[in-house]
């Protein structure tokens, strides 16, 4: 309920909050703090009514298993009792409220709730018990209240109870760790946790574990359909992305959307997520399937067909770049440029990375240029490059097109093979380990040519591997 199993033994939390079922085993209220988790960055007055839902839920259902404990609640169900609570609250002249409860349920445990007022600067000059208990006090009833005001609009508002991203910050941030201390567990929040709608975002750490290079800006989000895992790419969309982000995005939308035909294996933008005063902007790219890194394990496990159908993908990815009018050109293609996935039981590549392109219509020189000058100092991805991009000045006179092709060549020898080749004589040994035809081995010779007038062009690349 509170987890999501990726695959066997990879399990995720939906948010921060499992804890909370962790320690309730109760759904309904587990639920009400994923909702304001899911809202949080789409809408910041919606984030502050669900927050106020939570603290309810969570008042009510602590009050249920106080009063579950005394004599005159014997034999009643927990539905009765919170019934009756309810019933109490709305009483008119009642006393009793939501934030009394709380009040009351804390009242014995003040010194174990200081930290969270120190962190959060509830609890300025205070020196002795008597203070840190009205501290407590004022903390339980700011909570309730922001949810309370911030979730109408109203001009005449307290700074504090503003709904922008500052206090709503604090809100969830300080409710989490109070609830943490209550519950006794030594959970910490973590906003890159934080869900966005129905999407729950991946550990940075498990992407490690699988591989991925996603780039700046970019996190790997889940979600779960009709009982299958749904994986999607989010990248950051706010006024200060990087250059290279905004290619990203600029490229594969062109690719898309300014094309008489759809192009082949490019990664596609399924959905544009924005809100919170435009705190928050994502293009979403659905994935179909679970990302797989190119490693050594997996080309182990490869037959020669299968890395075949991927370099087939890669080839027809690059191909709606080179007939794209103007045509763009990749200048970084490796094996972070794209991602696979096996679907059916087979093999799908997808080219996902674009901090290099642009297309032709525009001067490259002071945009992309500098981004390959940088990449060619980097030991992982120069061995890629052709020759004439490491050995000239890279603003001019270079052939993008048939630099791609040799970038492209390289990756293919290296999903053939397994190994990187530093020229022409160590290709020709590392194809002659991989059983593949005699056509397609001397296409890909050709493709390494130091000539760069000699290389094929992606159309008579994809007539032979076809």
């Amino acid at each position: 309920m509170a987890y999501i199993e990726l695959k066997q033994g990879e399990i995720i939390s939906k948010g921060n909050f499992s804890f909370v079922f962790d320690s309730t085993k109760n759904e309904g209220i587990y639920n009400k703090f994923l909702e304001a988790e899911q809202i949080f960055k789409i809408n910041y007055i919606d984030f502050s009514h669900k927050i106020r839902m939570a603290y309810e839920a969570f008042a009510l259902f602590e009050e249920v298993q106080r009063r579950k404990q005394l004599p005159e609640y014997v034999g009643k169900s927990e539905a009765d009792i919170e019934a009756a609570i309810v019933r109490e609250i709305t009483t008119p002249s009642s006393i009793l409220n939501y934030k009394n409860i709380i009040i009351g349920l804390c009242k014995d445990r003040t010194t174990e709730f200081e930290s969270v007022f120190t962190k959060y600067e509830y609890n300025k000059n205070i020196q002795n018990d008597s203070e840190n208990r009205r501290v407590m006090k004022k903390f339980i009833r700011y909570i309730y209240d922001f949810g309370s005001k911030s979730s109408h609009i109203n001009n005449k508002i307290d700074a504090q109870y503003i709904p922008n991203r500052e206090n709503c910050l604090k809100v969830i941030v300080s409710f989490h760790d109070f609830l943490a201390i209550y519950y006794g567990v030594g959970h910490k929040f973590d906003s890159t946790l934080i869900p966005i709608r129905t999407y729950i975002p991946v550990p940075k750490k498990i992407c490690e574990e699988m591989g991925l290079n996603l780039g700046v800006g970019k996190r790997l989000y889940v979600r779960e359909n009709k009982g299958k895992i749904m994986y999607s790419i989010f990248s950051s969309d706010i006024d200060d992305i990087s250059f290279s982000q905004k290619r990203d995005i600029e490229t594969i939308n062109k690719l898309w959307e300014d094309n008489f035909d759809d192009p082949s294996n490019i990664i596609r933008l399924s959905e544009n997520i924005s809100g919170s005063n435009g705190d928050y902007k994502y293009q979403v790219y659905s994935l179909p399937g679970r990302p797989l890194k190119i490693s050594q394990l997996l080309l182990h496990e490869l037959t020669v067909d299968e890395k075949l159908d991927i370099i087939k993908g890669i080839c027809r990815g690059i191909e709606s770049m080179h007939e794209y009018e103007p045509p763009f050109y990749h200048r970084n293609i490796c094996p972070d440029s794209f991602y696979i996935f096996k679907i059916k039981g087979k093999y799908k590549a997808l080219l996902a990375r674009f901090d290099c392109t642009k297309d032709t219509a525009y001067d490259a020189k002071y945009t992309v240029i500098n981004t390959v000058e940088k990449k060619i100092l980097n030991d992982n991805t120069k061995v890629y490059f052709a020759p004439e991009v490491i050995n000239s000045d890279v603003g001019t006179n270079i052939n993008w097109e048939k630099t791609d092709i040799y970038s492209l060549a390289q990756v293919c020898i290296y999903l053939l093979s397994g190994k990187i080749s530093v020229d022409s004589q160590e290709s020709l040994e590392n194809l002659d380990e991989s059983d593949i035809d005699d056509d397609i081995k001397y296409i890909i010779l050709k493709m390494i040519s130091k000539n760069p007038k000699e290389r094929p062009s992606i159309k008579e690349i994809l007539d032979i591997i076809n």
